[in-house]
């Protein structure tokens, strides 16, 4: 992979031990416009249709970066709103080159060039087969208003449509058509099978999760949370009470093992007059003509791996979640945190056009509020993009950056306060502003070699480009005041990626409107804690713990076999964090007849690993405890950086005889 994420914490112990195919886009080259300060490395036409506003640069699908063609590569993967799902790779030529076009249409029953696609493409291998290929997943279907085939498509590394997909929505538009799926896939192996799994959520209000062969994993679709209060309410059985635009994240909320789901509902909360325990929900504003009376608000779930509700959730406001929920350890206390904003429409429809949605909130693993930030954090307008997280201040801590509907960017640090310099209202290469709308979010990573992260984002024709100070780093007066520019053809409406897709060791900037830009950075390292669109490739929305040595216990029992001379031991080592570890381990032992057999080796993340060791000469021990010294676990990054280190507080022993425990 060709992008290196900082990890924010470093983690070691020191354990005293003692022993118990395809049709191809023409290779033309777009037109770069006049304004273009920065020209781009290459760039080229991608296939378009009309927008329901006029023009054709309507493309709501972020780019992903995944080695598709398996060169050690990055290469590109868009998607784009005619309904075609585009490879390209960059080969030293001006317009890149085309690994794979298709359109989706024939595969869903649809004329060509009349599906559309605004969900952003997820990349990884998900049925662990043909030598770790990824497969290409996105949702696919139009606005609201035009009713075009909704539903979930899965390719293979070469284009052609994996069999078992694609797989429709359950419930259909007025037209016949299944309903439209806008939220980006997110892939992960839930049942810890050894494959992925891939979770969506859909117009049809439908949380759905299906193996890699289109199977529907078994309590799925998650049922409402509002069917125990209303058990005989059948629309709540496989289905929540309203529709989802928000894209799930997934992490290990609680600590079992397996990821857990997490994503923003436009499902509300009905008050007492429906009966049953409203916990004294009550609508505070007007609710839009037509509405059910006592009926308002979003909510934010959070299920198994399973379907069923996690303790604590959902969380209930007052305005739908249209915002992507992203995932990190923010107060590096060990769990993980959930950062979301919400969306917009009571204060658009609503005749009162309330404020509740202009807030920012972050959770506890366990639903709870998160220290420091009570009540959401206050925005000046309401926050239906998506939030990145990364070190911006170059504190070796992350931040939380979120934009909203007024055209501000915000930045807060794990305690809620704001990052110095934030807000801040970032301009277009021409002195413009603009919001930040669902699906809008931002990448970091480090383009100018300082040490911590910038923001990178799309606004109308433009990338903007902010320090973790607030200071905007590019041209807001096309040029004049000798910033650099970056700008486009169309609007941009979805969000950049950064990654190395020529092999040069540095970053490259990758947008797109109706034309694909590639832009190199130069001056840039491979650093980037948000790199794309929910975080990464596979589209988890997570931050990844770095890499952490758990508890190692500090007894260790050995029962010998009558007559045995030799007997095995071995010590359990965890990591807890989702990167892998380096591991060695060395001794100081107070018994010469006690060697370490395996002393290094590989800790996936949330995996084990057993230091090994074998004691000769055991009738010199006899039952009992018995000291052995010192083992030392030294952790280390895959790229070799120290990981640190701690002291036990306990000896290591060794009990040889009956399994009892020690008192004390």
């Amino acid at each position: 992979m060709k992008h290196k994420q900082k990890q924010w914490a470093l983690g070691g112990l020191v354990a005293s031990m003692m022993l118990a195919i395809v049709a191809l886009v023409a290779p033309i080259r777009a037109a770069i416009t006049p304004e273009a300060m920065e020209s781009p490395q290459w760039s080229r036409a991608i296939p378009s249709s009309a927008c329901p506003s006029g023009g054709v640069n309507c493309h709501r699908a972020s780019p992903a970066l995944a080695d598709v063609n398996n060169d050690g590569i990055l290469d590109i993967i868009i998607a784009t709103r005619a309904g075609h799902i585009v490879a390209l790779r960059h080969d030293g030529s001006a317009d890149g080159a085309v690994i794979f076009d298709v359109d989706i249409a024939s595969a869903i029953g649809m004329a060509p060039n009349t599906a559309v696609i605004q969900s952003s493409p997820a990349v990884g291998d998900i049925d662990n087969n043909d030598g770790g290929r990824p497969e290409i997943v996105v949702g696919f279907g139009s606005d609201v208003g035009t009713g075009t085939k909704g539903g979930v498509i899965v390719l293979e590394h070469n284009g052609t449509v994996k069999n078992g997909w694609p797989r429709f929505t359950i419930d259909t538009h007025s037209n016949g058509n299944p309903k439209t799926v806008f939220s980006t896939p997110a892939i992960g192996d839930l049942d810890n099978d050894g494959d992925k799994e891939i979770v969506v959520g859909s117009f049809d209000k439908r949380i759905y999760a299906y193996h890699h062969n289109g199977s529907m994993v078994a309590g799925f679709p998650a049922d409402s949370a509002l069917l125990d209060r209303f058990p005989t309410w059948p629309n709540l059985v496989g289905k929540l009470a309203d529709s989802i635009w928000s894209s799930p994240a997934l992490a290990d909320l609680n600590g079992d093992g397996h990821l857990d789901i997490v994503i923003g509902t436009d499902e509300g909360n009905f008050d007492s007059r429906y009966g049953g325990n409203s916990g004294g929900w009550t609508c505070p504003y007007t609710l839009p003509a037509g509405w059910a009376p006592g009926y308002c608000g979003g909510s934010l779930y959070a299920v198994d791996y399973q379907g069923n509700l996690l303790p604590g959730f959902p969380k209930y406001y007052l305005e739908i979640i249209q915002s992507t929920p992203a995932i990190a350890d923010l107060n590096e206390n060990g769990t993980p945190d959930i950062f979301h904003g919400t969306g917009t429409f009571y204060h658009v429809n609503s005749p009162d056009h309330p404020t509740y949605g202009f807030r920012v909130f972050g959770l506890n693993n366990n639903g709870t509020t998160l220290s420091g930030w009570n009540g959401g954090k206050v925005t000046n307008n309401t926050t239906p993009a998506s939030p990145a997280i990364g070190d911006i201040a170059g504190d070796n801590r992350p931040e939380l950056i979120m934009g909203d509907n007024s055209g501000r960017i915000f930045a807060w640090n794990a305690d809620g306060s704001l990052v110095s310099g934030f807000p801040m209202i970032p301009k277009t290469y021409n002195g413009q502003t603009h919001n930040f709308d669902v699906g809008l979010s931002f990448v970091l990573g480090d383009i100018d070699n300082d040490n911590k992260q910038e923001i990178i984002f799309n606004m109308k024709s433009s990338v903007v480009i902010v320090d973790g100070n607030g200071q905007q780093l590019t041209t807001s007066n096309s040029g004049a005041d000798g910033k650099p520019g970056y700008t486009t053809g169309g609007w941009l409406v979805n969000t950049p990626a950064l990654g190395d897709v020529d092999d040069d060791g540095r970053l490259e900037l990758i947008v797109h409107d109706s034309t694909l830009y590639v832009w190199d950075l130069p001056n840039s390292n491979l650093d980037t804690d948000w790199p794309m669109f929910k975080h990464d490739a596979e589209r988890t929305s997570r931050a990844n713990r770095p890499g952490t040595l758990g508890p190692v216990t500090n007894e260790m029992f050995v029962i010998p076999a009558a007559g045995a001379t030799q007997a095995n031991g071995a010590i359990g080592i965890t990591n807890l964090g989702d990167e892998p570890l380096n591991w060695s381990a060395s001794d100081s032992l107070a018994h010469h007849n006690v060697d370490l057999i395996l002393s290094s080796g590989q800790i996936a993340g949330h995996g084990y690993a057993s230091v090994n060791l074998v004691i000769d000469d055991l009738p010199d021990f006899g039952i009992g405890w018995h000291d052995l010294g010192d083992i030392t676990v030294t952790t280390t990054t895959l790229s070799g950086d120290p990981a640190g280190s701690a002291t036990a507080a306990q000896s290591r022993n060794l009990r040889c005889g009956s399994p009892w425990r020690r008192a004390g």
